[in-house]
């Protein structure tokens, strides 16, 4: 018998993870993020044009071989310098994206601008109509 570490029938764990069946961390990102951007995970649906319009939006796709996202998997090759790309389920892909972070709170800064804006024009809720209460009309 062997004794070396991982070993079950002498006890040894080989690592500590969690419980078969439990829960699986399949969008945790795994690495050091630069802080000096905005990180975000994109569904490669409606043919890519998801991602087209991200990347028109100042969003690059990370590529980035010291990332990973979601649980280890056997299955899961890690190709230098390939884009950071997940199974999402029922056959879909998400990308890892990312942005500056300086545009980031530019375009955030805009939507809470025409957020405000919106808010403004609305009327408060007692300035609404009025209720009379009477009898029918036609009836006497």
């Amino acid at each position: 018998m062997s004794t070396k570490e991982g070993d079950v029938t002498k006890g040894i764990r080989k690592t500590r993870r969690g419980v078969i069946g439990g829960h699986r961390g399949r969008l945790n990102i795994r690495g050091t993020l630069d802080p000096a951007y905005e990180y975000r995970i994109v569904n490669d649906k409606d043919a890519g044009d998801r991602i087209g319009w991200f990347k028109d939006n100042d969003w690059e796709i990370v590529n980035n071989s010291d990332l990973e996202v979601g649980d280890k998997k056997v299955d899961k090759p890690t190709a230098e310098g390939t884009p950071v790309k997940i199974s999402v389920g029922q056959g879909m892909h998400a990308y890892l994206m990312r942005k500056p972070k300086e545009w980031f709170d530019e375009d955030q800064a805009f939507k809470q601008e025409q957020i405000t804006k919106a808010e403004s024009q609305m009327k408060p809720s007692d300035t609404y109509g009025t209720i009379t209460v009477g009898k029918p009309l036609g009836k006497e």
